[in-house]
């Protein structure tokens, strides 16, 4: 089940949902200007995304919030996640489990073959972890119970915190990681099928 887009204030669209049409309501990340809510890749409004520094999927998933956060808090598991195929590798002397502060690197490609080190920043065992790298801009997970051992997942570009977060519009990076989200919730997705 998708759920329907949200508003600016994270209610149902009028129209959209309500009982027995098979769409579920999720609350927005934190902070978060609503984009859209779709599982699937979608092509965004050029204007939603000129007027936002987030962008973010969501999706329900067959499994517990707690198997899904232990995929999310082993780095080794990033690459087997990872839809947009810049996430390679974890580095070796990083924690193997993630916690608050914790620093962990990556080994990626863009184009070229690169490095990044990332801290993490939020942290609440279960339901949330968010990390961030030099630029400043965030990788944010959001686990909700979505009830019969389900969980509503929600991964967010947060660049609203990024050094330049103009640059990173300019570049294309909000477009370009809304579809790496959308094909890395799908992978998660197809790790539990229902």
């Amino acid at each position: 089940m998708l759920p329907a887009p949200l508003d600016s204030r994270g209610a149902s669209s009028p129209g959209r949902g309500g009982a027995g049409s098979g769409i579920t309501r999720v609350s927005r990340p934190l902070g978060a200007r609503v984009i859209s809510c779709r599982a699937e890749p979608v092509r965004p409004l050029r204007s939603a995304l000129m007027g936002s520094r987030q962008v973010w999927r969501a999706v329900t998933v067959a499994a517990s919030r707690e198997q899904i956060f232990d995929l999310l808090a082993d780095p080794a598991n990033h690459p087997l996640l990872d839809g947009s195929g810049t996430v390679r590798a974890s580095r070796d002397g990083g924690p193997t489990r993630l916690s608050l502060g914790a620093r962990f690197g990556m080994d990626m490609r863009m184009g070229a073959p690169y490095r990044i080190r990332n801290t993490v920043v939020e942290f609440e065992e279960n339901r949330l972890i968010a990390w961030r790298h030099f630029m400043g801009h965030r990788w944010r997970w959001l686990l909700e119970p979505a009830g019969d051992g389900k969980t509503t997942v929600t991964e967010t570009f947060d660049y609203s915190t990024a050094r330049s977060p103009l640059a990173l519009r300019l570049l294309g990076f909000p477009r370009r990681n809304t579809e790496g989200i959308a094909k890395t919730l799908a992978r998660l997705a197809k790790m539990f099928p229902g």
